[in-house]
């Protein structure tokens, strides 16, 4: 997410006049972006969680409680990034190491990685103490998320105008 998402909006630098003039709108853009970065993750992260389950040879109800909390984290990382990359695009450069070092790129970064850890423990202590309700909140909540940074992005696209340029 962090090497081809986030940076999808800001590498169209140079190219940002397509976008003005493109007989579909940034919104549509947005969507169809987030649809292929979400299907080709959900689909690299769902196969590689398959396959773990069945290394490990878990029963079919952890296994299928992975995926779903996996299927979770997964959409709400991608959504996170491409909103946050569209919200903030880095118009300064096209190269898409230097997106991901900037700050919004390391805010991202953070953010995926204490995300990622919450979901984590609160996994592990569904596994441990069969405790469900902390990482039912979690997937609640991470929805809940997913759906908000969809909406303000998909609400700053319908004002999206690249022939003029912000003031600082």
């Amino acid at each position: 997410v962090l090497r081809f998402t986030l940076p999808s909006f800001s590498s169209e630098r140079r190219m940002s006049w397509i976008l003005g003039t493109a007989p579909i709108s940034p919104r549509h853009i947005f969507r169809a972006k987030l649809l292929f970065y979400g299907v080709l993750f959900l689909i690299l992260g769902i196969t590689l969680g398959i396959v773990n389950s069945a290394i490990l040879g878990v029963s079919l109800a952890v296994g299928g409680e992975f995926l779903v909390t996996l299927a979770v984290m997964i959409a709400g990382i991608t959504i996170f990034g491409l909103s946050l990359g569209t919200l903030f695009p880095n118009t300064e450069s096209d190269d898409a190491e230097i997106v991901s070092t900037s700050l919004i790129g390391l805010t991202f970064t953070f953010g995926a990685l204490l995300y990622g850890g919450i979901g984590s423990l609160l996994y592990y202590r569904l596994l441990s103490f069969s405790d469900a309700l902390p990482a039912g909140i979690f997937i609640i909540v991470s929805l809940a998320l997913a759906a908000g940074m969809f909406i303000v992005t998909m609400k700053k696209l319908r004002t999206f105008n690249p022939f003029v340029t912000e003031a600082p």
